[in-house]
């Protein structure tokens, strides 16, 4: 019993870690379409950095905020780039890369 929950353990914590990653990177998705949609909406350039208060809307959390998972910060930045996320390993694909949380290691 004890071996099977050795082995099963480590197995658990990774798959906690890798939906933790997946949960982020879809939130950076929806920052990023809020982003967007802000300054379609607005007129703003794509240098126009929104505020959190200024995505609520499109967001959908009422008065919450998105948060990452595992306790990361996310930061907003310009419309021309992709929102980020403090945890190393939490971000965005480049455009025609797989999302990290998918690829094979």
């Amino acid at each position: 019993m004890a071996i099977a929950a050795g082995m099963a353990l480590p197995a658990m914590a990774k798959a906690k870690d890798r939906a933790q990653t997946v949960a982020c990177i879809s939130n950076l998705r929806q920052i990023d379409l809020a982003k967007h949609q802000w300054a379609t909406d607005k007129k703003k350039p794509a240098p126009a950095v929104p505020t959190w208060d200024d995505l609520q809307p499109y967001l959908g959390m009422g008065n919450g905020r998105i948060q990452c998972p595992k306790g990361g910060e996310y930061t907003i930045g310009p419309v021309s780039t992709s929102p980020t996320c403090s945890i190393p390993g939490h971000a965005l694909p480049k455009t025609g890369q797989a999302p990290v949380a998918t690829r094979r290691q």
